[in-house]
């Protein structure tokens, strides 16, 4: 999904688009970019993250914006801990991203 919503930027611009290797997780793609192997899309809540203060950000233009989801049970939605942990997700997206 994500790297049709870029490629989907990058026709809306008219630039163009021809990346040369793809991976599944983001992690990989940090790496190969700390690396020196090429540059990386990343979200921004991945960005705001300590794990990748060495690599220069700059952001992606036009905008692209996807929706988070928490998904459980509804049973596990009346304990708790489920319902802290989204309110936490949510109290830490808002201070990383600024939105929610």
């Amino acid at each position: 999904m994500a790297s049709t919503l870029i490629e989907d930027a990058f026709l809306k611009s008219s630039a163009r688009f021809s990346p040369k290797l793809e991976v599944r997780f983001m992690n990989v793609a940090g790496y190969f970019a700390e690396e020196g192997l090429g540059v990386t899309f990343m979200d921004e809540l991945t960005v705001s993250t300590a794990r990748y203060t060495r690599l220069p950000s700059v952001p992606f233009l036009p905008r692209t914006t996807i929706t988070a989801y928490a998904i459980a049970s509804p049973d596990r939605l009346r304990q708790r801990l489920p319902r802290e942990l989204i309110r936490h997700a949510r109290e830490e997206i808002e201070m990383r991203v600024g939105r929610t």
